[in-house]
């Protein structure tokens, strides 16, 4: 059965017969009401954003938001207030508000064309623009977008792998060893044995969490240094094949994304015994989302199965999040 933005009237079906007295009343109430945005997505099929409107369980991919350029590439930030993004037109990188007029979107002539991946840091204050030479690092977005520091790729000793970025600026390059790059630019090892396959700093003061698939461990770094404090999972927890790992927003829960679809909810404190979730999906992440603890897991470009997974983490369950047809 096709689902469509009109599917969500039927919610509204009851609120009729309890206001038939008053139809000016409800007609108005009606006109008034906005669904909230769960987040956005990069359609690269059609190089538009989308966006997720709803509520985890009823939601959906809605209609392209209005642009004036068609994108080639788009990273969207995680406070799902902006995104990096490259035009067809042209190579450069341009900052695009969501939610804005795109007649506020603007090019960003200081940062290098056409990057090879983009990163930010938790609250999209920051972010990393990675070049197949150089890094080069944006302060103050979205309102203030500034060019920091950069460093060359060569510098690194080698192309750098998966990398993450902290509040302060600090970067984390995954591999064997896995190092960091401080505020400073000084390069310094990452005190974790084996190799790290994925990294991902956390909102707030929450530290760092680590994966290293090939000895199945998440470790929780709560303050990322020479010297950490650390937590740590394995196999007694659960855990098989981690390819992501977040925190709850009051840290109480650790959610691993395995490869094969299923996702692992784990209490840190220990408390209570790990739960485990059916993605029933390929995933390729945790990416936050608006709303508390929700994540979409697989926010692939071409959508094959025409439908979005999203861990609903607050009520502990995976939901289905269509993609409406018409706007394919």
């Amino acid at each position: 059965m096709a689902f469509s933005r009109n599917s969500f009237a039927c919610l509204l079906a009851p609120l009729w017969l309890l206001t038939a007295a008053a139809p000016t009343v409800f007609s108005q109430t009606v006109a008034s009401l906005h669904l909230p945005v769960l987040g956005h997505l990069f359609d690269a099929a059609s190089g538009a954003l989308r966006t997720i409107e709803g509520f985890p369980g009823a939601a959906m991919a809605d209609a392209s938001l209005p642009a004036q350029l068609r994108w080639r590439q788009a990273h969207i930030a995680p406070s799902q207030q902006y995104a990096l993004a490259v035009p067809e037109q042209d190579s450069r990188l341009w900052l695009v508000p969501l939610g804005a007029s795109p007649s506020l979107s603007r090019a960003m002539d200081e940062i290098a064309p056409l990057p090879r991946e983009v990163v930010f840091s938790p609250s999209g204050a920051l972010a990393l623009v990675v070049s197949d030479d150089i890094l080069q690092l944006m302060t103050g977005l979205p309102d203030r977008p500034t060019k920091g520091r950069s460093m060359p790729v060569s510098a690194l000793g080698e192309t750098p792998g998966f990398l993450a970025l902290a509040e302060d600026g600090t970067v984390a390059m995954t591999g064997n060893p896995a190092r960091l790059i401080d505020p400073a630019g000084q390069i310094l090892p990452l005190p974790v044995d084996g190799a790290v396959t994925a990294f991902s700093f956390q909102p707030g003061s929450a530290g760092a969490l680590v994966v290293i698939a090939g000895q199945r461990r998440v470790i929780w770094l709560r303050h990322p240094g020479l010297y950490p404090e650390a937590l740590e999972w394995g196999e007694a927890d659960g855990i098989r094949n981690p390819v992501a790992a977040e925190l709850s927003g009051d840290r109480r829960r650790l959610f691993v994304l395995e490869d094969g679809g299923s996702l692992l909810v784990i209490d840190t404190s220990g408390e209570s015994s790990t739960m485990r979730l059916a993605c029933e999906c390929v995933p390729n992440g945790l990416v936050r989302l608006n709303g508390e603890d929700v994540f979409l897991l697989n926010g692939s470009p071409n959508w094959p199965s025409r439908t979005l997974r999203v861990l609903d983490g607050a009520r502990l369950r995976i939901v289905f999040v269509p993609v409406e047809r018409g706007n394919q």
